[in-house]
């Protein structure tokens, strides 16, 4: 019997190696680079220009002839903390980006740059990992001059992140930062993780206590907010949200569900959905939303949100203001490590 078995086995995978190496008609497997450290996305501009983003903090070219430019658009690899899921996490095109250049990054915060840069302490050379930080958002402007393939020096601003106390707060070695795209509307949406090991409803674990008490020592995370998984529900905090901010200032906009005029910056003016885990990767179904901000319709956002112990999610969001359970609910289902 246990033969018959390891046969059926060997015969099941032998078939699965066999049909992943048949790709459908017309269709090919074709490397078109090895020459990049780490690389975690690519987008496109208008006239076909392929932009790579490494993890540790550079973005590249890629030429219509399959050639990458010698130089980077952009690095930043002294600003980033790459450890684990962090670093550079999304790189995303103005949606007029070869009339206006603007280019926006996604990113954690290296430690030592976030508090030391600018004082004798700094050292560009010097870096902090397995601690906690900030997630940041910043928008650059790239070149006209060279045909948009440099950045221009002084461009710099930060939409999110711009102090210590103003980022998405990490506090743990995954469930950080994940997508940033541009909503139909031309609204910025980013997703953000739980921030927390997940396994518990409060920071009761030894490493998530040490690095939360590090964090509310650092003024990254306000005392409201040390509730490890429930920050997903929290809207005082961007954990565990899908945010919605304005592309030339980062505040939250006013046609977001729950915008506070009187602090338009904060996590809840920012927040558009809720209730995530780990929103890794989101992406918008195309002619879904408005053109008007005003209406708070970016578009229909299709949610992969990463699951703990039962189910792994694709989420739907239809509308600002949805609530997506976390963590009360996996999927569709109570979360057994809370009720059981």
């Amino acid at each position: 019997m246990k033969e018959h078995i390891a046969l059926l086995f060997v015969c099941w995978f032998s078939l699965l190696s066999v049909l992943q190496a048949q790709l459908p008609e017309d269709f090919y497997d074709l490397p078109v680079r090895s020459d990049f450290d780490f690389p975690l996305g690519l987008t496109f501009d208008e006239q076909g220009r392929m932009y790579i983003w490494e993890k540790k903090g550079r973005v590249f070219i890629v030429d219509t002839t399959g050639e990458r430019l010698p130089q980077p658009l952009i690095d930043i690899s002294e600003e980033v903390s790459d450890w684990k899921d962090h670093g550079l996490n999304y790189f995303t095109l103005d949606p007029n980006f070869l009339q206006n250049g603007y280019f926006y990054l996604y990113y954690v915060v290296d430690p030592h740059h976030l508090f030391n840069y600018g004082t004798p302490a700094y050292h560009p050379d010097s870096t902090i990992t397995y601690a906690p930080s900030i997630g940041r958002v910043t928008r650059y402007q790239a070149d006209p001059a060279t045909g948009f393939t440099t950045t221009l020096p002084g461009s710099r601003k930060v939409l999110l992140g711009e102090s210590p106390s103003t980022g998405i707060p990490i506090l743990w070695e995954f469930h950080g930062l994940g997508t940033l795209l541009f909503g139909d509307d031309g609204s910025l949406l980013l997703s953000a993780g739980e921030g927390s090991n997940g396994l518990k409803p409060y920071d009761n674990e030894p490493d998530t206590v040490l690095l939360t008490y590090q964090a509310l020592q650092q003024g990254l995370l306000g005392e409201d907010e040390a509730i490890s998984s429930y920050r997903s529900q929290y809207l005082g905090s961007p954990n565990g949200k899908i945010l919605r901010i304005d592309p030339e200032t980062g505040d939250g906009l006013p046609s977001n569900p729950f915008f506070d005029p009187e602090n338009p910056r904060s996590a809840q003016s920012r927040t558009y959905a809720l209730g995530f885990r780990n929103p890794y990767r989101f992406a918008l179904l195309p002619g879904t939303g408005s053109h008007y901000p005003a209406d708070g319709r970016p578009g229909v956002l299709l949610i992969g949100d990463v699951g703990a112990g039962a189910w792994e999610e694709l989420d739907v969001a239809t509308q600002g203001g949805q609530n997506f359970g976390w963590p009360l609910f996996e999927g569709i289902f109570p979360n057994w490590t809370l009720w059981n």
